[in-house]
């Protein structure tokens, strides 16, 4: 149902997005037949075909589109009738020579714009129909001579139909930046809690690292993870699991710098890069974190607890890059080791590794 629904809605923006052009071009297109037909004293009948095609028709296409399972072939159909049925009017004003020329061209381009060249070439397939089709029932004639009349009133489409479709690629242009970010903060960060996944801040800390391996100091590296998070998605349900994780990223958030990167590396794992700070400082700050973490309570009972341990590691250079993470990982294990609810250090002294908190 939802699925339906959702294809439906997107029919009818697409047949919406393709109304005013079509409307627009053919509005201005009717000016140029018109002033053929005016000089020419065409009778009512021919007027009122002309009427229908520019005014009537678009919204044909446009009730088509939007009432189809896939509006997007449907569209390319329309747009090969819009193809048929101008050149139609071309041949029918005996190929006047000003607003046969604009209006073959503004075709060539709408067909570019929907299916590219290879759809020029059905573009051209559909205005020969059309043609043809004028030829057999009026006959072949010729007036390639454009009074001003007729100049005048081939300015409309000379004017607007280029306005309408590049403001359209525009849009079109607009539409596929916004999905191209979308799509990256989609392939960058995690979908509950906002913040960068692990592939991602693992290519973001290589960079880091190798900003480090140049000279620079002070940067400190965390893991942090929830204690016992299985027994609270047991106990409580995985909502109130869901819940603690969202409050834990977004404890992590108020309390780091907008420069200090941090991910969810896993289910219930944080990962924690903070540049240009030093061992204390960043323990100061976790160890905020850690509190604010235990101090929360979590459920619609608001009896779900959860507590942090924390893995604190600052670079040492040289240095390898798993080195470095090994140590994070060490220390975090420290911090379980000991009791969990607390944050341990890794410190390199001459060779000696020895845990800290």
């Amino acid at each position: 149902m939802t699925s339906s629904f959702g294809a439906r809605n997107r029919s009818q923006a697409f047949a919406k997005r393709a109304l005013m052009p079509r409307a627009i071009g053919l509005a201005a297109g009717f000016f140029c037949v018109a002033g053929v037909f005016w000089e020419q004293g065409r009778p009512p009948f021919m007027w009122a075909l002309l009427i229908t095609f520019c005014f009537v028709w678009p919204w044909i296409a446009f009730v088509l589109a939007r009432s189809a399972e896939h509006p997007a072939h449907i569209e390319r159909r329309s747009v090969l009738l819009d193809s048929a049925f101008s050149a139609f009017w071309v041949a029918t004003i005996g190929f006047n020579l000003l607003p046969s020329v604009v209006m073959l061209s503004m075709l060539a381009m709408n067909n570019v714009a929907t299916g590219g060249m290879a759809f020029v070439l059905r573009g051209w397939l559909a205005k020969m129909v059309g043609i043809t089709a004028s030829i057999t029932i009026f006959g072949l004639s010729f007036s390639l001579y454009s009074s001003p009349l007729v100049v005048y009133s081939s300015i409309p489409m000379i004017i607007i139909q280029p306005l309408v479709i590049g403001w359209t690629l525009y849009r079109l242009a607009l539409r596929l930046g916004q999905n191209r970010e979308v799509l990256r903060e989609l392939s960058e960060t995690d979908s509950l809690t906002g913040l960068y996944n692990r592939r991602y801040w693992n290519a973001l800390l290589e960079n880091e690292y190798k900003r480090y391996g140049y000279g620079v100091s002070d940067g400190c590296l965390a893991l942090v993870d929830l204690d016992h998070f299985k027994q609270i998605n047991d106990t409580h349900g995985h909502l109130v699991g869901d819940e603690v994780l969202r409050h834990v990223a977004s404890t992590l958030r108020s309390n780091l710098r907008s420069t200090d990167i941090v991910a969810r590396f896993g289910g219930d794992e944080f990962c924690v890069f903070l540049p240009d700070t030093d061992r204390v400082t960043a323990f100061q700050v976790l160890d905020r974190v850690r509190v604010e973490v235990a101090d929360a309570v979590f459920g619609q009972k608001q009896t779900a607890i959860a507590t942090l341990s924390i893995g604190l590691t600052t670079f040492d250079n040289p240095m390898l890059f798993n080195e470095w993470f090994k140590q994070a990982d060490l220390a975090l294990y420290e911090a379980k080791a000991r009791g969990r609810n607390q944050v341990a250090c890794f410190e390199t002294a001459q060779s000696t590794h020895r845990i800290t908190t």
